[in-house]
């Protein structure tokens, strides 16, 4: 089994970003603001190959059930196979 010892990790401490009045009255507008505000500080510090993912929280939540059902639908597979061996 391969397996990874550590993981670098770089931090960033970016200033306080304060939103304008357009981004106190919608808060998508903010939040992608502040996303590209990050995104456009990591190409200025060299970050490789970073690139925007517009996935939300649902759509993980989703990826994670389907996971699991195939897992879950391939393992049965498996063990079936075993018992008729």
């Amino acid at each position: 089994m391969m397996a990874t010892l550590f993981h670098k990790v770089i931090c960033y401490e970016l200033p306080i970003y304060y939103p304008s009045d357009a981004e106190k009255q919608d808060p998508v507008l903010f939040a992608e603001n502040v996303r590209q505000n990050m995104l456009s500080y990591c190409g200025n510090q060299g970050v490789p190959n970073l690139i925007p993912c517009d996935s939300t929280l649902d759509n993980k939540l989703e990826y994670h059930k389907l996971s699991k059902e195939t897992i879950a639908e391939h393992s049965g597979k498996f063990r079936k196979s075993i018992k008729n061996e």
